[in-house]
């Protein structure tokens, strides 16, 4: 019995992935060719080995099996050497190859494979029991969680979550002898087969392509999934949209952090983490960090301004070498190790990858931000002349303070607006109106302000934000997540009643969003994928805090 890591290689990666294997460390050994005959029609395989030097000690390898297919010597290895078994099917009408990794080779496959490979045959396969979930919540602090279960056999995910592994037992005839029922799913499908043999490993292959066979409209399980772009203008679009907002940010001309580095990545079927002891180095040129045990964005914002590395030409040549115990385990350009989503065009880069949000994950969290109440009131909208005629009324009350000694008007003017600046003076004109109490800058003792406007008959505290985009509007959603995580501990002095947590949002934007009913906005046409994305989990987080989440919406013009 064997376990096999079986990726599938993307046909239009298939070149490369055979350059980069000729140009390793791993030698190519023979091919042998092989004729599978299924329902009377005759498979046609060319089997290539490609094998790295081990160093030689008295353990013998798990998979000296394989070796013995290739007429190869056993190998007994102190340190676990790399090969690749690489499979082409021989059919002029198919494009087809497939990988299977032994030892750490699948860093080197990883990143040619057909990355819905794993999940299409996952979908479409029964499950009698789910061991575990690997789950990915992009832009959100818990970035990825390892969910485990006991006697389980439903999918349990949240909105705003995309599966990046599963491990689960399938449901197999009582006589079915190709592999066990335990596998486990990510970009690549680990099976433990019963035939320890490359025929053994193609009889799984062909099981595999019959069972991705079944149409889309009969599959078992709807599974929210970052789907691969394929489309090349798509990927030219977004590529030059994220280089120019990465340089932005690592010159410090951008401050929102919209990039993160996880802590967590899923390789083929493998749980890489960031471990204790992994070091890293960032290199450019000739030019490196020292060991570091922790890597941030800021860390690399100040390698950048260390060696001035100011253009997305120099950002691009950046390197991040890990080690384990001493020795390089890979190296990675910057952009394969970075989390960032498009909100345009619904696309989150993860892992040097692009993918779309599918379907399934975009239902599931619409249906949960629909549970949100979210109210407009057109009087609470707000404007340039509002805002003038604010700065109007205090300049007839201060154009005389002594600190305005020698100023013009428009001088005066100026200032004001710079300190009664947009939002200040929207939650300002609330408390005016009596309804609201202020706390916009009303700070604590450590500078903290424990919320932006409190509604007195709802017992509300809101987090107050205008904006356009989700970079601007999230930070009211932080803002509120840590007020509210303070309350709860009783870290606020001379907090009023709450019983519900608000975030208000002040939108720049030309067109309202579409009213559902009494005022009631309709929130998941809002196309910020990111905001939605913090929405979600900023209402998990008030509700499992016992109080009720709502959002009011306003509009600048």
């Amino acid at each position: 019995m064997a376990n096999i890591n079986l990726y599938r290689i993307d046909p239009n990666k298939f070149q490369t992935c055979l350059q980069d294997l000729s140009s390793s460390s791993l030698q190519r050994k023979q091919t042998i060719f092989k004729t599978k005959n299924v329902n009377n029609t005759n498979h046609e395989f060319g089997a290539t080995l490609y094998l790295e030097e081990p160093h030689q000690s008295d353990e013998a390898l798990s998979w000296n099996w394989l070796l013995n297919e290739f007429d190869e010597q056993p190998f007994y290895a102190f340190k676990s050497p790399k090969a690749v078994l690489l499979i082409e099917e021989i059919d002029e009408n198919i494009e087809s190859a497939y990988a299977v990794t032994f030892g750490s080779s699948y860093f080197k496959i990883d990143k040619f494979c057909d990355r819905d490979f794993g999940f299409n045959f996952a979908s479409r396969m029964e499950y009698t029991n789910i061991k575990t979930t690997t789950l990915t919540s992009p832009n959100l602090t818990r970035n990825k969680t390892i969910n485990t279960y006991i006697n389980y056999n439903q999918l349990d995910f949240n909105s705003g979550e995309s599966f990046s592994k599963l491990k689960v037992n399938v449901k197999l005839d009582e006589n079915f002898l190709l592999f066990k029922p335990a596998i486990e799913i990510g970009n690549s499908i680990r099976f433990n087969i019963e035939n320890e043999s490359i025929d053994g490993i193609l009889d799984v292959i062909l099981y595999v392509k019959d069972i991705l066979e079944i149409p889309a409209d009969e599959v078992k399980y709807k599974i929210p999934l970052f789907q691969l772009v394929k489309d090349d203008i798509l990927l030219d679009i977004l590529n030059q949209k994220m280089e120019f907002i990465l340089t932005e940010t690592l010159l410090g001309k951008q401050n929102t952090p919209l990039f993160s580095i996880p802590e967590l990545e899923i390789i083929g079927t493998s749980e890489i983490f960031k471990h204790l002891d992994d070091e890293f180095k960032l290199k450019y040129l000739k030019s490196e960090t020292e060991n570091l045990t922790h890597l941030t964005i800021e860390t690399v914002k100040q390698f950048c301004q260390d060696n001035s590395i100011d253009t997305i030409d120099k950002i691009t040549k950046i390197r991040l070498v890990r080690y384990r115990n001493g020795e390089s385990v890979v190296s990675l350009h910057l952009k394969d190790i970075i989390e960032y989503t498009d909100d345009e065009n619904k696309c989150v880069l993860s892992g040097g990858k692009w993918y779309l949000f599918n379907h399934d994950y975009l239902t599931y969290l619409n249906e949960s931000i629909k549970e949100i109440q979210v109210l407009y009131k057109n009087e609470y909208d707000f404007n340039d002349q509002i805002h003038n005629q604010f700065v109007d009324e205090k300049y007839v009350l201060d154009k005389n303070a002594a600190k305005y000694n020698g100023k013009t008007e428009c001088q005066i003017k100026k200032s004001l607006k710079q300190k009664y600046y947009a939002e200040r003076c929207f939650n300002l004109l609330r408390e005016q109106e009596g309804t609201f109490s202020n706390h916009d800058r009303v700070g604590t003792s450590d500078g903290f302000e424990k919320m932006d406007l409190y509604e007195k008959a709802t017992a509300t505290m809101f987090a107050v934000k205008k904006g356009k985009a989700s970079s601007d509007l999230c930070y009211a959603i932080d803002q509120s997540l840590t007020a509210l995580k303070k309350y709860k501990h009783g870290e606020i002095v001379d907090m009023p009643l709450i019983s519900h947590v608000g975030l208000w949002f002040i939108l720049e934007r030309t067109e309202n969003l579409p009213i559902i009913q009494n005022n009631e906005v309709d929130l998941c046409s809002l196309d910020m994928l990111m905001l939605k994305n913090r929405i979600d989990q900023w209402k998990k987080e008030v509700r499992l805090s016992g109080y009720t989440p709502i959002i009011y919406i306003n509009y600048r013009s």
